[in-house]
């Protein structure tokens, strides 16, 4: 950067700064993030549906079963009253999504203002409906019809900009038929050796977005635009494409991207050098791939669509593969940073598994059964022949458990999460886990999986569970993060791995940031019911599962598909290990 661009920057960063702090109140900030737990759970009591909390563009709305909420309110001059503006804000959705007033999915494209202006014809309906529901919100409401009467910063009384109150009416989604069809892309594009990120901001939220599909000959033919001395310009997409070239100049090109409007997103395959993220709600522009898939071993698995309540038959490829590359130093490194970790997580294992299994009413035994002897006296009284089994015996606990551990090995496990990275919790965990498994000759099983639409998902053994862990503890540091996350097929392939194993009991334990995507329709609803089937299906086999995150965003998707008691959500490796040994020692107990 020169000399006069960055005098210019710096000078712009000044202006924003002091334009963001000069507001007169400031001090009264409340955050979406902080109250986005608590207002989750309101929406779900009074929707029944698991409502989905968003930030928004500026003053939101619903749809689907996503609110839209501001990204952050100063519009009163209290903390509490701001806060009382989101809670407002949730009933009044609940009530408007409750009655149905919104753009429906087969109506043209409206303009933010004609939103706005539906929005706020229909409210003395909606609030009719919430006053008669709750009656108490009648208070709050003229509170916050006030506060935005008098917070203009000119100071006087004025017209209260009732759009933060109503929101604007947004579109719903199709339903999942007749789906459009996706070319299929060759899944060569996978490399092990993709850049790795090294930038990573935060993007600017867009309430509604479409995905466009490169249009590879413009992009060759791309003539420059917006280009004036050494600036360019951000501008919403008008059909010319210019090329992905993945230089990591995130940090210098952050406040730009800050006026990015990202309504139009492109999904394209190339390494990148750093990671914008988004919040990015399921939109249903994304299509379905066609049916082609590359040559090759594979198992073909149904999907379950909830709309239809049908299964896809052979909907799903799964392509396996047995890694053969390996990371020795990576394996070193881990074990030699974590000493203390693995010395720990061996003490608790030798605790768990030298508890000794209690056997009842045994003719000879270390004590006596108070029960049994309690029956005994009952059998006497009542003149019946008594068990003369009497006495309790301990016996040391068989070793009649099978685990597979999953790993997610999408993109997504590139981010950071507590200043950890994704990925190498994942392969930090699987192999200081391992090598205590090992030691207690536990029947286990170390896999990983990504995808590339409904055809391609790849399904890679790191260590098979008839391999000895001296030979596969190799292998764990080799891989790395690749595709999308499509978990269903690979939760039904290691349905079926673990169905051939002998022993009693049986458990999946999924790494992942609990997110389900795809490169073609996988998103929202439709991936989190298609998990929790995958599940129910699990159930059935007689196979337990249990879900392991340690991205924050986790904590909306995971209770959705595994339900209460059956996932954890942690900030690093350490917890993640214990968390690991809890498991272990309530599997061993059941």
């Amino acid at each position: 950067m020169e000399v006069d661009q960055l005098i210019f920057k710096r000078i712009l960063t000044y202006f924003h700064r002091r334009a963001r702090e000069a507001g007169p109140n400031q001090g009264f900030k409340v955050s979406l993030n902080t109250l986005r737990p608590r207002l989750t759970l309101l929406a779900r009591a009074l929707t029944g549906d698991s409502i989905q909390l968003t930030a928004s563009e500026r003053e939101g709305g619903w749809k689907d079963d996503t609110f839209f909420l501001p990204n952050e309110l100063i519009l009163h001059n209290a903390v509490d009253r701001n806060i009382g503006h989101y809670i407002f804000r949730v009933f009044y959705l609940s009530a408007q999504r409750q009655l149905g007033f919104n753009w429906q999915p087969d109506s043209d494209t409206q303009s933010v203002v004609d939103s706005q202006k539906a929005a706020k014809d229909s409210s003395h309906e909606v609030l009719a409906f919430l006053f008669q529901e709750y009656p108490s919100l009648h208070a709050l409401f003229e509170q916050l019809t006030e506060g935005l009467r008098m917070g203009s910063s000119i100071g006087g009384p004025m017209e209260p900009d009732t759009t933060w109150l109503y929101g604007r009416w947004m579109k719903n989604s199709f339903a999942f038929q007749n789906p459009q069809e996706l070319a299929y892309t060759d899944p060569t594009v996978f490399k092990a050796d993709q850049a790795i990120p090294q930038t990573e901001i935060k993007a600017v939220h867009a309430d509604e977005t479409s995905v466009l599909t490169v249009d590879k000959k413009a992009q060759e033919d791309y003539v420059l635009t917006h280009n004036f001395e050494k600036v360019e310009t951000a501008d919403k997409f008008n059909g010319v494409w210019r090329d992905f070239d993945g230089d990591d100049s995130l940090k210098e090109d952050s406040d730009a991207l800050n006026e990015i409007n990202s309504s139009q997103l492109v999904r394209v395959d190339d390494p990148v050098h750093s990671v914008y993220q988004a919040e990015w709600v399921e939109n249903v522009n994304i299509a379905e791939s066609k049916a082609a898939f590359p040559e090759g071993f594979h198992f073909s698995y149904p999907e379950w669509s909830h709309v239809q309540r049908i299964y896809k038959t052979g909907f799903c490829k799964v392509f396996p593969q047995t890694i053969n590359e390996s990371d020795r130093d990576y394996y070193t490194n881990t074990l030699h940073y974590n000493k203390k970790v693995l010395s720990d997580l061996r003490k608790i294992f030798a605790r768990i598994n030298n508890d000794r299994d209690i056997i009842r009413r045994q003719v000879a035994g270390d004590s006596f059964d108070l029960d049994a002897v309690t029956d005994r006296y009952a059998d006497l009284s009542a003149k019946r022949t008594p068990d003369d089994r009497l006495f309790l015996s301990t016996q040391k606990r068989k070793k009649e458990l099978s685990m597979l551990f999953l790993l997610d090995l999408s993109l997504s496990s590139d981010g950071y999460a507590h200043g950890n990275r994704i990925i190498d919790v994942e392969k930090q965990v699987s192999i200081l886990f391992g090598e205590v498994l090992s030691e207690y000759e536990v029947d286990f099983q170390i896999d990983g999986f990504f995808s590339k639409t409904r055809n391609y998902t790849k399904y890679q053994h790191l260590k098979t569970f008839d391999e000895p862990w001296e030979k596969a503890r190799w292998k764990i540091g080799a891989v790395q993060p690749q595709g999308y996350t499509r978990i269903g097929p690979a939760l039904r392939h290691a349905t079926s791995l673990l169905k051939q194993r002998k022993t009693r009991k049986k458990w999946l334990v999924l790494l992942s940031d609990g997110k389900p995507n795809d490169y073609d329709r996988y998103e929202g609803k439709y991936g989190i019911q298609d998990v929790k089937q995958a599940l129910r299906e699990m159930g059935m086999e007689g196979i337990n599962n249990f879900a392991i995150a340690i991205e924050e965003e986790a904590k909306y998707y995971l209770p959705h598909m595994f339900g209460d008691n059956h996932y954890n959500i942690l900030s690093g490796p350490v917890e993640m290990i214990h968390s690991l040994a809890k498991l272990y020692k309530r599997i061993q107990q059941k």
